[in-house]
């Protein structure tokens, strides 16, 4: 009886439990730079930017959103002083949008919700508004960019198939 050698098995063995090492550490190294990459907010700072549309805001309302995010970085507040006019993108149509809940000349705002900020630099809330039977959702969502300096937020109004849309407005830190 002839004995088989197992030493090509063996090498063989090696060499591809090297290369699931490898592969391994490669995938975890694109990884961790990926999440190394994404963009982070500057904690504690106030980013603005001013609604495209907006020429000149009538008396109470302005054209510029505020937001600050929190100290310890996980969470974005909307700030302004002033509701803030922008435009709804529909289908089939549009029509203009006030953002806030400040008291204003016109009318309630559409309540811009507390943005949860995620790790991969990513942003997103949600707010209910209005009368029981006549009730609608502001969702906002975004992502920061490059250093963290710059973000893009967009607002859907009672998101689905018939839902209204603004942004993506670019917002700066200070």
């Amino acid at each position: 009886m002839q004995c088989r050698s197992t030493r090509g098995s063996v090498a063989r063995w090696r060499r591809t439990s090297l290369r699931r090492s490898v592969t391994m550490v490669a995938a975890i190294s694109l990884v961790s730079a990926t999440a190394a990459l994404a963009a982070s907010p500057k904690p504690g700072a106030t980013y603005k930017g001013s609604e495209t549309t907006c020429g000149t805001a009538p008396k109470g309302l302005s054209c510029t959103f505020v937001f600050r995010v929190s100290q310890n970085g996980l969470t974005m507040r909307f700030v302004s002083q002033k509701d803030v006019v922008g435009e709804w993108a529909c289908h089939g149509g549009g029509g203009e949008a006030i953002f806030g809940t400040n008291k204003n000349p016109v009318g309630p705002g559409a309540p811009v919700p507390l943005l949860r900020i995620h790790a991969n630099g990513t942003f997103r809330g949600s707010s209910r508004y209005g009368p029981s039977g006549h009730r609608g959702t502001v969702v906002a969502t975004g992502e920061f960019t490059g250093s963290g300096k710059v973000a893009r937020v967009s607002f859907t109004l009672d998101p689905g198939s018939h839902s209204c849309v603004n942004g993506p407005l670019k917002l700066t830190a200070n």
